[in-house]
């Protein structure tokens, strides 16, 4: 009796163990998965915007090319530049020139749907990628930069942008895209800035 008392306090005691041995596992795995989850989302934001970086941006061109001939209604892009940005930073400082940035970005990002993708391309550039999409959401925009204080330490300053909008062609190449994009960017700034062109 006591032999078989002494196995049962073992088996009991390895049971136990094993059990929390599992536990500790399972809520070690989801830690590290929590933590690989954390680097990825770090590695696709823009540090000062906060809007998805260029490398993401990739990422999400290459997956709506490859989504663009399986019956989907395709996607548009809309290359945004914010104007005469360089003289911002010249006649205020960078520190502004962050401000308006951060400004820019939170107004971008409450500008589109969920199902859109807002980032930065670079310096005062913004690109953003819309499954179906329009030009509607960019006119919106428009009209909100230009009448927003993007500065609280340069209040009266008023910033607007242009962009190049291009609906992607089933068979294009994103690239090909986005460089009818940049075309239309460069033909809203020639045509007077602070407006939208299209490249349908």
């Amino acid at each position: 009796m006591a032999t078989a008392c002494g196995v049962l306090l073992m088996l009991t005691w390895q049971s136990y163990n094993y059990a929390r041995s599992r536990e500790k596992n399972h809520t070690e795995r989801k830690e590290l998965e929590l933590a690989i989850a954390e680097v990825e989302r770090l590695t696709a934001i823009d540090t000062l915007t906060g809007l998805y970086n260029r490398q993401h941006l990739h990422e999400v061109l290459d997956h709506e090319t490859m989504r663009g001939g399986s019956g989907t209604p395709g996607f548009c892009v809309a290359l945004i530049d914010l104007d005469h940005f360089k003289q911002v930073n010249d006649t205020h400082g960078h520190q502004v020139g962050d401000e308006v940035l951060l400004g820019f970005a939170a107004l971008a990002k409450s500008a589109f749907r969920d199902i859109d993708t807002v980032g930065r391309w670079g310096g005062e550039e913004f690109l953003i990628v819309m499954p179906g999409g329009s030009q509607t959401p960019i006119d919106r925009l428009l009209v909100a930069v230009a009448q927003a204080a993007l500065s609280s330490q340069v209040s009266e300053l008023r910033v607007t942008f242009s962009a190049g909008l291009a609906h992607h062609r089933v068979g294009e190449s994103w690239a090909d895209t986005l460089e009818r994009a940049d075309r239309a960017l460069y033909a809203a700034k020639k045509a007077g800035r602070n407006q939208c062109i299209a490249d349908i």
